[in-house]
C-alpha cells in the first residue's frame, strides 16, 4: 500500500481500513456464533455425565474418609483405576473485625510477631511519570529513568462508512 500524499488519499485508506473491518467483523460474529453453537451442543451432551461424575466423586469421597481409619489413617490410597487422596487445606482467616490490614499493624507492633508479617514494595509509576525533570534526575542516580514514546493509533469510523452507503 502506497503512503497517501494528501487528505483526500488518506481518506481512501481509512475508508478501505473500515471495509476491511466490516467484513472482520462479519466472518468473527458467524465465526463465534458457530462456536457458542458447538459449546452449547457439547454442554448439553457432558451435562448428565458431569452431574454423574460429581455423584460418585462424592461417594468415593464419603467412603475413602469411612474407610481410611480401618486403613491405619492413611494420606492416600491406590486402587485399581485410581487413587484417593487426602490433603490438608489450611486457610488463613480473621476473626470478626479483623481485617488483613489491622492484623498486619497489630502483629508488626507486637515483639516477636514480625515474622509473619511480608511488606510489598512497589515504585509508584504514577510518581515517577509525573517527576520534574529535578527529581528524574535525582532518580537517575538510583538506576531510574522515564523514557515516553508516541503512540499512533487509528479509529476507523464505520458509522461514516454505513452513512456513505445509504447516501
Amino acid at each position: 500500500m502506497n503512503l497517501p500524499k494528501t487528505i483526500e488519499e488518506a481518506n481512501k485508506h481509512l475508508r478501505r481500513l473500515c471495509e476491511i473491518d466490516m467484513v472482520i467483523s462479519a466472518i468473527e460474529d458467524e465465526m463465534n456464533a458457530q462456536i457458542n453453537a458447538a459449546k452449547g451442543a457439547a454442554e448439553r451432551l457432558a451435562k448428565p455425565l458431569k452431574k454423574e461424575r460429581a455423584s460418585i466423586e462424592t461417594a468415593v469421597k464419603t467412603w475413602f474418609r469411612v474407610e481410611r481409619k480401618t486403613m491405619g489413617e492413611q494420606k492416600s490410597g491406590k486402587l485399581l483405576f485410581g487413587t484417593v487422596k487426602a490433603t490438608v487445606r489450611k486457610a488463613v482467616k480473621f476473626l470478626r473485625g479483623w481485617t488483613a490490614e489491622s492484623c498486619a499493624e497489630a502483629l508488626l507492633a507486637t515483639p516477636g510477631l514480625q515474622r509473619f508479617v511480608r511488606r510489598k514494595i512497589e515504585l509508584n509509576k504514577a510518581a515517577i511519570h509525573d517527576a520534574s525533570a529535578a527529581d528524574l534526575a535525582q532518580l537517575a542516580d538510583f538506576g531510574l529513568s522515564l523514557r515516553a514514546s508516541e503512540t499512533i493509533t487509528i479509529e476507523p469510523d464505520l458509522e461514516a462508512l454505513e452513512k456513505e452507503r445509504v447516501s
